[in-house]
C-alpha cells in the first residue's frame, strides 16, 4: 500500500523509513508553525500499515481533532486528519499510487526555522535502598390505515301500503230507462295495515341491530390489527437497536484491539515477543509499593528528597536479554530513568536521563558505580528537556550491548562485559528517581518488555 501526506507543503509520499515531522532542520518535514516542537512528530512504516507517534510535543499531536499520548504508536486511517500546531494534514492511502516523488529521509521544508542547565550525574556512592516491598502483585408506530367510518347502510324506508283504486263496476241494466245504481267499494282493512307495519319495524330493527354489531366486529379488528402492527414495529425498532449497538460494540472493540496493537509493537528487533504491559494507571502486584513508590492518577511515582541519593522500584520479573520501554515525566528535580539486570541493591544497571538534556549509562557492580562512557552526562537533541515533559526511554540488551533510545530515536551504544557474566545473567527491571541536587519526583507510564521470538 501506498501512502502520502498533504499539506501545506504539497504531496510527501511515504516510504519504508519513519518520516520526522517539527521545526528543526535535521526533520524529514520540517514545518514553520510556531506552536509545533522542535521533533514534534514521526510516522512509522508498520508492515502495510503507518503509525503516528507524539515526540512528547509541547502542544500535542491531534489526529481527527482527538489529541494521541505521547510515545504511543497511533495508527493511521486513510482520510485521517493530522494536526501539528495550525499546520494540518491529510493521510491518503491507496494500493496504486503514481506521479509522486517519494520520502528519501530528506527535509522538506516550509519555511526556514531553527532548531529548539545540566543536572550532573550523582557519583556520590551513598544510594540509597528501595526498602519497597511486594506484595502478590420508535418511532411510535402510528396506524397508517386511515380511521374508516364502518360502512353502515341505513334500513330501507318504511313503506305505507299503497291505497287501492276503488273498482268501479258499472251497474247492470235490466230495463231502459232505469236509474243507474252506484255501490261504492268497502274501506281499506285497517288490521293488515298493522300486522304490515309492525313486520316492518322489526325487520328494520334488525337490520340496525346488524349495522351496529358489524360496525364493533370491525372496529375491534381494526384496533387489534392496529396493536399488531404497532407491536411488529416496535420490535422490529428494539432489534434494529440491539443490531446497532451490537455493532457499534464490535466496531469500538476492533478500534481499541488496533490501538492496542499499535502501542504493543516493537520497533527493537530481534525482540517481538511481547513480555509484559503495565499501562501503570491502576495498583499491580507486580511492582514495589511504598511511600516513595506509589500509585497515583498520573501513573506510577518514584520520589526522592536525599542530595547524592537513588531510589529505585521495582518489578517482580527476573529476566535476561530484551528490550525494555517506559515513558517518563520529571514533574520536579533532577533525574529518572530505567533500572535493568538487578540482581541486588549492589549489583544492578542505569540508563539515566535528565531535565537538563543530558544522559548516561552505568552499571553498579560490587556496589561500585561506574559510568561506562568517559563523559559521563552525554547531550542529545531528541531529549525534551525541563520539568513535566514526556520522553519514551528505551534499551535493548544483548550479549553485552546496550542500545539506547529517547522518543523512537537511537541515541547511543555501550558494551560491558559485566553483562555477559553469571551474575547478571538475569535480574529484575525497575523505575527509578535521582536526586542529584534537588528533591524529585518522577512520573512513568506504559512500560512495555519484549523478549526474543
Amino acid at each position: 500500500m501506498e501512502a502520502s501526506l498533504i499539506g501545506p507543503l504539497g504531496r510527501t509520499t511515504l516510504g519504508s523509513t519513519r518520516l520526522t515531522i517539527g521545526r528543526a532542520p535535521d526533520n524529514n518535514l520540517m514545518v514553520s508553525d510556531g506552536k509545533s516542537s522542535s521533533h514534534h512528530a514521526e510516522i512509522r512504516p508498520e508492515g502495510q500499515y503507518y503509525s503516528i507517534v507524539d515526540l512528547g510535543s509541547t502542544n500535542g499531536t491531534f489526529i481527527n481533532e482527538q489529541q494521541i499520548y505521547g510515545g504511543m504508536p497511533r495508527l493511521l486511517q486513510p482520510g485521517d486528519t493530522i494536526r501539528i500546531g495550525d499546520m494540518r494534514f491529510s493521510f491518503e492511502a491507496s494500493p496504486f499510487q503514481k506521479g509522486v516523488s517519494s520520502s528519501d529521509g530528506s527535509t522538506v521544508r516550509a519555511t526556514p526555522s531553527s532548531p529548539g542547565g545540566i543536572a550532573n550525574f550523582g557519583g556520590n556512592t551513598n544510594y540509597g535502598s528501595s526498602g519497597a516491598t511486594y506484595p502478590n502483585m420508535q418511532s411510535d408506530f402510528l396506524a397508517t390505515l386511515p380511521a374508516q367510518q364502518p360502512s353502515y347502510t341505513p334500513p330501507p324506508p318504511y313503506m305505507m301500503s299503497e291505497t287501492q283504486t276503488p273498482t268501479y263496476t258499472p251497474p247492470s241494466y235490466g230495463q231502459q230507462n232505469q236509474q243507474l245504481s252506484y255501490t261504492p267499494p268497502p274501506p281499506p282493512q285497517k288490521r293488515g295495515s298493522i300486522a304490515r307495519t309492525i313486520i316492518l319495524a322489526v325487520v328494520a330493527l334488525i337490520i340496525i341491530l346488524g349495522g351496529v354489531g358489524t360496525f364493533f366486529v370491525l372496529y375491534n379488528n381494526q384496533v387489534a390489527q392496529q396493536n399488531i402492527n404497532a407491536t411488529a414495529t416496535a420490535q422490529a425498532n428494539i432489534n434494529a437497536h440491539v443490531t446497532a449497538t451490537a455493532n457499534a460494540n464490535v466496531t469500538a472493540t476492533a478500534a481499541v484491539n488496533a490501538t492496542a496493537t499499535a502501542v504493543v509493537t516493537s520497533h527493537y528487533p530481534p525482540f517481538t515477543n511481547l513480555a509484559l504491559y503495565d499501562a501503570l494507571t491502576s495498583s499491580s502486584s507486580q511492582w514495589g509499593s511504598g511511600s516513595q513508590c506509589q500509585f497515583t492518577s498520573a501513573g506510577y511515582q518514584v520520589s526522592v528528597a536525599r542530595s547524592g541519593f537513588l531510589q529505585w522500584c521495582l518489578n517482580t520479573k527476573q529476566l535476561g536479554d530484551l528490550a525494555y520501554q517506559a515513558t517518563m515525566n520529571i514533574q520536579q528535580g533532577d533525574c529518572g530513568g530505567l533500572v535493568f539486570r538487578y540482581v541486588d541493591s549492589n549489583n544492578f544497571y542505569l540508563f539515566e536521563v535528565c531535565q537538563g538534556g543530558t544522559y548516561n549509562l552505568s552499571d553498579f557492580v560490587s556496589g561500585k558505580p561506574t559510568s561506562l562512557y568517559s563523559n559521563a552526562n552525554k547531550a542529545s537533541s531528541v531529549i525534551h528537556q525541563g520539568a513535566n515533559q514526556s520522553n519514551v526511554l528505551a534499551v535493548s540488551v544483548q550479549g553485552d550491548t546496550v542500545n539506547m533510545y529517547v522518543n523512537g530515536q537511537s541515541i547511543d551504544t555501550a558494551t560491558s562485559t559485566s553483562l555477559t557474566s553469571t551474575t547478571f545473567n538475569q535480574g529484575q527491571i525497575g523505575l527509578f528517581a535521582d536526586d542529584t541536587a534537588d528533591p524529585t519526583s518522577v512520573t512513568y507510564t506504559n512500560v512495555l518488555v519484549w523478549t526474543a521470538s
